[in-house]
């Protein structure tokens, strides 16, 4: 799809003969990617799993409701299935989109530290081209999710920042206009928290960290186009 991109609309639960208690998608990875799926527009509770070609869970969304699935990780090249079920007796309709960005320059799964961005692609939408704030510490970023900027759908910011010794996280994004949500990635890409609050409700994550290296994801919900504060304490 363009820009390694698919869409699709479609439901899940409904009886049409006989119940439809899951969709599956199959795709495949040329190359190693930073890949990123969200599931939402949800009336009611469904999840989602990324299996690899012997059908083995790598990634997976499982948040409680009708709260939106968000999954990102790194994957090596190969056939990948993703697999979108009801919860119970659920039935609703969904919005699945997915996206795979190739790793390049970093190497054996880590970002390239200083990468150039290519025509028409988001200058901060992978974690290979996180903004990187740093050491961690009180701070305040303004940026703005779900635009059409410069030939691409601005869809994800991600931010890197370094935590250098343990300690208690508290980040907070506001001032939306429209809903988006907020995610805390390990360093691998994997999913830590996320908080997915309805509207334009502020965003909480409070946690205990180790010391390393995290990102933080801000992601556009739905058609949502919002500008947006996040402000680390």
């Amino acid at each position: 799809r363009k820009n390694n991109e698919y869409k699709n609309k479609d439901d899940i639960g409904f009886t049409r003969g006989v119940r439809n208690t899951n969709d599956f998608y199959n795709f495949t990875l040329d190359s190693d990617s930073n890949f990123t799926l969200t599931l939402d527009q949800l009336k009611r509770d469904a999840n989602v799993m990324v299996l690899d070609d012997e059908g083995n869970m790598v990634l997976s969304g499982f948040n409680p409701g009708n709260a939106p699935e968000f999954v990102n990780g790194e994957l090596e090249a190969g056939d990948y299935t993703v697999q979108v079920f009801p919860v119970g007796a659920a039935k609703t309709n969904y919005f699945l989109k997915m996206n795979a960005d190739p790793i390049t320059g970093g190497g054996g799964g880590v970002p390239d530290p200083d990468p150039v961005p290519e025509p028409g692609e988001d200058p901060d939408g992978t974690l290979a081209t996180a903004n990187d704030l740093g050491n961690y510490q009180m701070s305040a970023q303004s940026g703005a999710v779900g635009f059409s900027e410069d030939g691409y759908d601005d869809l994800n910011d991600y931010y890197k920042f370094t935590l250098p010794a343990a300690d208690n996280v508290q980040i907070v994004l506001d001032d939306l206009d429209q809903n988006a949500d907020l995610s805390l990635l390990a360093s691998d890409g994997s999913i830590l928290y996320t908080s997915s609050e309805s509207g334009i409700d502020p965003e909480f994550i409070n946690v205990s960290l180790d010391a390393g290296d995290y990102y933080l994801q801000v992601t556009a919900v739905g058609s949502a186009q919002t500008d947006y504060t996040v402000q680390f304490f």
